[in-house]
């Protein structure tokens, strides 16, 4: 079996949520690959996440894991995702303005007839 460390960096609450759910599904549903929900990380303070300082955390931290970080935050290069070696970064920042259906973003009040 192959195991990832999942790391939530910097997550917005209803975020972790949605990850602790994935994980659970992600695990439930198949024996080749198992993901480790890690303890969170409190990674920055300007709110961007810059690839080349993150990876060399990771890389020194887990020096012998598969590593995949999840954040609230941009990188500061406009990307959504780096992977290098066995670290790997996904930002969700603007993912539902830019990915979501567009059924999320309907209003719930109905339409009025003229």
């Amino acid at each position: 079996m192959i195991v990832f460390k999942i790391i939530p960096l910097d997550l917005a609450t209803d975020e972790k949520e949605s990850v602790d759910k994935a994980i659970e599904i992600f695990n439930g549903s198949q024996c080749v690959f198992k993901l480790d929900l890690c303890d969170p990380i409190k990674f920055t303070e300007n709110g961007s996440i810059n690839w080349p300082v993150s990876k060399e955390f990771f890389s020194r931290t887990y020096t012998q894991s598969r590593v995949i970080a999840v954040t609230s935050n941009a990188f500061d290069d406009a990307w959504f995702s780096h992977t290098e070696d066995r670290v790997s970064i996904i930002s969700t920042s603007d993912w539902k303005l830019f990915f979501s259906p567009p059924g999320l973003h309907c209003s719930s009040k109905p339409l009025s007839r003229q």
